[in-house]
């Protein structure tokens, strides 16, 4: 009973988020099975993230001394490094991939993966009070900083040149690491209710950028009534 509890927090977050991204996907709703897939490859993929980052630290044994370079480096660098990867050699090339907003789907999907692996391991040691914070911030932020990453691999996929959509991805995770460090680097640098407050404001703050990028991508969709095929 112990174990399918640990089980349940850690995996009935993601899949909540999971499921209010979807259903924001007002013109073209991807196939479930599409989503699925890249939920699953979200799961599986913590583990070449945990590979590259030991490596990484192996090399450079300084990173993980100092909070900036293991939060901006090893934690935000590498996970989203690896995330991009994934997506751009999966569901970036599927043809239902056809609108903006399919993007944001996506990515969600392989960040709240992703962060369901996370969970599981980290749940599983810390119990109860664990489960509760990393659903409060840890598995939205994830979730956030996926659909940053979708919004912009979701302008690349229909950009008018190479070069563009080529720059588009490379912002898209700029802005990902950055905001996947400047997490972990507040929870690295603070505590008690510091660290809360300062949680609590950078996730407002991602919610209200995320929902702005949601607006944006459904309003240049190809599906899009006021303007697009439908019209």
């Amino acid at each position: 009973m112990h174990l399918a509890l640990i089980a349940l927090l850690a995996i009935l977050p993601p899949l909540g988020l999971c499921t209010f991204f979807y259903l924001q996907d007002r013109w073209e709703p991807e196939p479930h099975g599409h989503v699925a897939a890249a939920f699953g490859l979200g799961l599986l993929a913590v583990a070449p993230a945990i590979l590259f980052a030991q490596l990484l630290e192996r090399a450079l044994p300084a990173l993980a001394a100092n909070p900036l370079s293991d939060a901006f480096l090893l934690a935000g660098g590498v996970e989203e490094a690896v995330k991009l990867a994934v997506l751009l050699l999966t569901a970036y090339t599927w043809d239902e991939f056809d609108e903006p907003y399919d993007g944001i789907v996506y990515a969600v999907a392989l960040a709240l993966g992703f962060a369901t692996t996370e969970n599981l391991l980290y749940v599983a040691r810390g119990g109860v009070v664990v489960a509760a914070l990393r659903a409060l911030f840890t598995v939205p932020g994830h979730a956030l900083v996926g659909a940053t990453v979708g919004y912009y691999a979701g302008r690349a996929k229909f950009a008018p040149t190479r070069p563009t959509a080529a720059l588009l991805i490379a912002l898209g995770f700029a802005v990902a690491a950055l905001l996947h460090g400047t997490f972990d680097y507040v929870v690295l640098t603070t505590t008690g209710w510091r660290a809360l407050t300062l949680l609590s404001v950078l996730s407002a703050a991602l919610w209200v950028l995320v929902m702005r990028r949601v607006r944006a991508a459904h309003e240049s969709s190809p599906y899009n009534w006021r303007g697009g095929l439908l019209s």
